[in-house]
């Protein structure tokens, strides 16, 4: 069973990307991704697909969460389909200004 986190979370964790406080941002998508894996997936390896999220408006965070969620047993992450839309880079360019999502795509290949 792959989750797919909304109603708190906004779906892909755009509610926690957008907190004015950045690091309770952080913090909030960090322990979601701790509930998920301690609550559902440990409970239930064999039955759950974990899908985490990440934090969205900060690249090299998102590398991070999405690292450390993938060595933990992670197999899926969450993205908004169309991240230009709410004020992030675009997927396929990579670029809004000046910052760039390339990073957050490497840990995922």
């Amino acid at each position: 069973m792959l989750n797919f986190p909304s109603m708190i979370t906004g779906f892909c964790g755009r509610v926690f990307s957008f907190a004015k406080d950045v690091e309770v941002g952080k913090a909030a998508t960090r322990a979601w991704n701790d509930w998920l894996y301690h609550e559902w997936y440990l409970a239930h390896p064999e039955r759950i697909i974990p899908g985490g999220i990440t934090y969205l408006t900060d690249a090299a965070e998102a590398v991070r969460e999405i690292e450390r969620n993938a060595a933990r047993g992670f197999r899926s992450v969450t993205l908004p389909e169309r991240p230009q839309e709410i004020g992030l880079p675009n997927l396929w360019t990579g670029t809004t200004g000046s910052q760039s999502s390339v990073p957050a795509w490497r840990p995922a290949q």
